[in-house]
């Protein structure tokens, strides 16, 4: 007697095969650097022939995209929840959102933030929605003088540039996320 596996089954198979891919990618993409990268190297790694990467990804591009666009696309949809915010919670909020992304995937947060010019491209358009948003609560918050600077862009950009450092500086503290939202606060507010 045969047993038919089922439609779900086939379709969780393939489901764990590509987060495999892109799992192995990011390890090996932290670790080396994009550019160092091939898609041999994530093939071995993940003990795959090439038809079956190619039936998920067409390239190492297509893989990166893969990683680092969910991190933006969660980012603008935490921020934009945060569109209606009092400004007195906003800074606190755009921290949380941070953190949690970390608590998701944070290699993926790391290549985000890490992406480099050659492959700025990939996501430019997700990255400029992204810093739009941010530069928008963060303006929002200006007006309340909490600031340290006083120009709220330098702001936003003193977040996404420090983020991923004080979260791998701290990723050992028994109180990780209160650390990193007092290490942040004491960088930027007054």
């Amino acid at each position: 007697m045969t047993v038919n596996a089922s439609p779900l089954a086939g379709n969780q198979r393939q489901q764990l095969t590509r987060q495999r891919i892109i799992d192995a990618a990011t390890s090996l993409f932290i670790r080396r650097g994009v550019a160092a990268v091939s898609v041999e190297d994530i093939l071995l790694e993940v003990d795959l022939s090439r038809g079956t990467f190619y039936k998920y990804f067409s390239s190492k591009e297509d893989v990166l995209k893969a990683i680092i666009i969910p991190v933006f696309e969660n980012l603008i949809n935490r921020f934009s929840l945060l569109g209606s915010a009092h400004e007195s919670i906003i800074f606190e909020e755009v921290l949380h959102s941070y953190f949690q992304q970390w608590q998701t995937n944070s290699g993926a947060l790391v290549l985000a933030f890490n992406i480099g010019p050659a492959n700025f491209s990939l996501v430019h358009t997700h990255h400029d929605r992204y810093v739009e948003l941010l530069n928008n609560l963060i303006g929002r918050m200006h007006g309340l003088n909490l600031l340290r600077l006083d120009e709220p862009a330098f702001s936003s950009i003193l977040i996404a540039r420090c983020v991923v450092p004080v979260l791998q500086s701290l990723q050992k503290s028994r109180n990780l996320e209160s650390d990193f939202i007092a290490t942040m606060q004491g960088m930027l507010l007054r």
